[in-house]
Formats: structure tokens, sequence, C-alpha cells
């Protein structure tokens, strides 16, 4: 007879600062392996443990892959802060692929982007400074 103890892993939910507190209406749950768009970008949570969460970030045709960010940090990335407020590893539950499902709680401020938007050609712009009729 074989007695196996099953303890939970520890999950990481600091005490947060004021400021990444703040971003927890703005953030959304992130789990692992599956990717999130948001705007231009594009984040897949690779792995988290109680201190750290690995993410694969891409912008546009740029893509960052590993980026290493500890619970209750920022960093920023391709010009865009990813904030972690929480993170929930889990055990795999076999040897496949997938067989896991962390979760972490992640907040992507990216600024507006610098590419112009596409405007309507046949719009006629009107001087600056022109009398109105």
């Amino acid at each position: 007879m074989y007695v196996v103890f099953w303890w939970p892993l520890p999950q990481g939910t600091p005490e947060l600062a004021p400021e990444v507190e703040a971003l927890r209406s703005q953030a959304l749950i992130y789990t692992e392996s599956r990717p999130r768009q948001i705007d231009d970008a594009s984040l897949i949570l690779a792995a988290a443990n109680s201190e750290y969460v690995w993410v694969n970030f891409a912008r546009g045709t740029e893509r960052v892959p590993s980026t290493k960010i500890p619970v209750g940090s920022s960093t920023e990335v391709l010009g865009c802060t990813i904030t972690v407020l929480e993170s929930h590893p889990e055990r795999p539950r076999g040897r496949g692929a997938g067989s896991a499902s962390s979760w972490a709680l992640i907040a992507v401020q990216c600024p507006e982007s610098a590419t112009p938007t596409a405007t309507d050609p046949t719009a006629q712009d009107e001087p600056t400074g022109a009398p109105t009729p």
C-alpha cells in the first residue's frame, strides 16, 4: 500500500502596491498556452509559478518569446506595459501537452498605435482657419 500526500501549490497573490492594484479592473485572466488578442498585440501565458510568470508577447510583426515577469510587478515589452497581479500554478495532470492549466491575472497596457489610421480618400480637408460662410 502506498500513501501519497498532495499539497496544493502556493499561489502567487502578493500584497500589491496601490498603483498595481489600481490595474485590477483592466486585468484579464490568461490560461496557460491559450493566446489572447489585445488590440494589435497578443499574449500567451507560457508558464507560471508562485513567484514568476513567463509570457510570449507579440505586437504587430514583432515577437518576444519567454519574458519572465515577477508576480506583483510590471515590465515593458515592445512598448507595452505588462503587469502581473496574480499567478495560480497547477500541477500537470499527465504527461501530454496541455495537461496543466496554470493561470494568471495580467494587465496589458499599450499606447495608441503609431500607425496612422486609414482615411476616406474621397474626403476633402478644409483649410485651417478658413472662414465659415
